[in-house]
């Protein structure tokens, strides 16, 4: 159960007119709705009080928005007037209605808005506020935080899972967390190459890559996919800039060998030339640096470059576990295009050392996926920091990582 955060919350200001309103130096997190559905009742319950904000037996009598400071003024919650039930003057109605939309346009500050309904389904109101507390007192601890995120095809292509993503993006950097976009493109990848006539060939996952498909290859992830998750972070109210490992020296890379037991009669292997495929092998964070003091958000397609000026097509969980740990990331988000792998690893939460242990014993298989846990498990050592796998399937599944049961595998140091 989630614990309430009542020693950290203080009203600090009831504002009924435009000049009145405090200044804006902390995020703000607003309730709104109209007359008795309950606002007031879920800050109280909220920060574990009965009488912090206001609770009338008789509707549409609040005067002002109130305001809440959280955690020493590290954000607000802001309880705004009811509507439709008044029983103010029709003057004074409108004071206050445009006193509201000031509000909600004009408030550079304000992050959120939280409008409650009225609702007959199956969640209580209680567990709803249990819910929303303990996403709200957790969020403080990782408020200057760095999360590299790596986004997958299947939350790119689906529409809906597309919108929750952006969003979420957009929260956690207004919320003060730093996210850093690692991303990669196949489905766009094949399809180009489908549209173009292009075969492709695949060894242990692995796509053979000649100098014309990497062509393909970096325009699909650093133009088309790329731009497309700048655009729509920009749209969702966020700044994004798009980057790839060319630009700034950020990703440098070398070629990269796979091996290839042609007879399984015997143990004799191949080891085959994959072109232009590239493992990350040093990052120049400089650039990230520098965007994390600022409001843009960095979105990263995995192209890097190599010492004679080639280009190399990365793994995307190799990018941005190399990133992470270069950038010191506290989190690393890696949305997986299936539930199998969630399946293959079984525990919730896992060390390092168990995981390898999985690993070495066979019940963890698979040449590239076992290559992605050990990007994962590289990070966590040198990071100090926790992975997360969660399936990229289910809407909005990235603020489920701020409630303790959360869905994920979290990939820790020791348990």
């Amino acid at each position: 159960m989630a614990k309430q955060i009542t020693s950290n919350c203080n009203f600090i200001f009831g504002a009924s007119d435009i000049k009145s309103l405090p200044n804006e130096s902390a995020p703000e997190i607003a309730f709104a709705g109209r007359s008795n559905v309950g606002k007031s009742s879920l800050i109280n319950l909220l920060i574990n009080s009965k009488k912090a904000a206001r609770v009338s037996s008789k509707p549409g009598c609040t005067r002002q928005i109130n305001f809440y400071s959280m955690y020493d003024d590290k954000f607000r919650l802001v309880d705004l007037p009811g509507y439709g039930y008044s029983h103010a003057g029709k003057e004074e109605i409108i004071q206050y209605l445009n006193l509201i939309e000031y509000y909600l346009i004009q408030r550079e500050n304000l992050r959120r808005v939280f409008v409650l309904i009225d609702s007959k389904g199956e969640v209580s109101f209680e567990q709803k506020a249990e819910i929303l507390l303990e996403v709200l007192s957790s969020i403080p601890s990782f408020v200057g935080e760095t999360f590299v995120i790596k986004c997958g095809s299947v939350t790119i292509s689906d529409e809906t899972l597309f919108y929750t993503f952006v969003h979420n993006v957009v929260l956690l950097k207004q919320l003060g967390i730093n996210p850093v976009i690692v991303h990669d493109g196949e489905y766009e990848i094949n399809s180009v190459l489908k549209m173009l006539g292009m075969d492709s060939k695949f060894v242990n996952g692995i796509r053979l890559t000649d100098k014309d498909t990497m062509k393909i290859i970096e325009m699909a992830l650093c133009g088309s996919v790329n731009k497309k998750i700048v655009q729509h972070i920009n749209s969702a109210g966020g700044s994004a800039i798009g980057l790839c490992g060319k630009d700034g020296n950020l990703i440098k890379a070398e070629k990269i060998s796979t091996t290839l037991k042609e007879d399984r009669s015997n143990n004799i292997e191949k080891i085959l030339d994959m072109g232009f495929i590239g493992r990350p092998t040093e990052i120049n964070p400089d650039i990230l640096f520098f965007i994390e003091e600022s409001d843009f958000i960095p979105v990263i397609a995995p192209i890097g470059h190599g010492k004679n000026g080639e280009t190399y097509h990365i793994d995307a969980d190799s990018t941005a576990s190399t990133i992470a740990i270069a950038v010191s990331a506290s989190k690393m988000i890696t949305f997986s295009d299936t539930g199998e792998e969630i399946d293959k690893i079984g525990g919730r939460k896992i060390s390092v050392k168990n995981l390898n242990a999985l690993i070495d014993c066979g019940k963890i298989q698979g040449e590239k996926f076992i290559g992605r846990l050990m990007a994962y498990t590289k990070m966590v050592e040198e990071c100090a920091g926790v992975v997360h796998i969660v399936d990229g399937r289910i809407p909005n599944i990235m603020l489920d990582l701020f409630t303790e049961n959360n869905s994920s595998i979290s990939i820790v140091s020791d348990l």
